[in-house]
């Protein structure tokens, strides 16, 4: 993700990173750090009425959304970034 960000960012494209997992607030900011990650951050809690996870439909952990300026989802991605890309690609254009 961090090669797609420094891609595409000046170009439009906005990440939010959202952790799903029940660990700390100080483990969740050392990942941020450890892993260099540059785009904004946000550890929801699952079960919670901030937990994306149903209203985005996410079963599973990493997925990728891309949502566009108006709010519509118009993909889903897993592990393939190739698909991301080039989705990406066309619509950055």
């Amino acid at each position: 993700m961090i090669d797609l960000y420094e891609k595409y960012r000046n170009k439009g494209l906005e990440i939010v990173g959202v952790a799903a997992d029940d660990n700390t607030q100080d483990a969740w900011r050392k990942a941020i750090v450890d892993d260099k990650l540059p785009w904004k951050q946000v550890l929801p809690g699952r079960n919670t009425p901030t937990d994306p996870s149903v209203p985005y439909g996410i079963s599973s952990y990493p997925t990728k959304i891309l949502v566009d300026r108006s709010g519509k989802i118009i993909g889903r991605f897993e592990e393939d970034m190739s698909a991301l890309d080039k989705l990406l690609s066309d619509l950055l254009k």
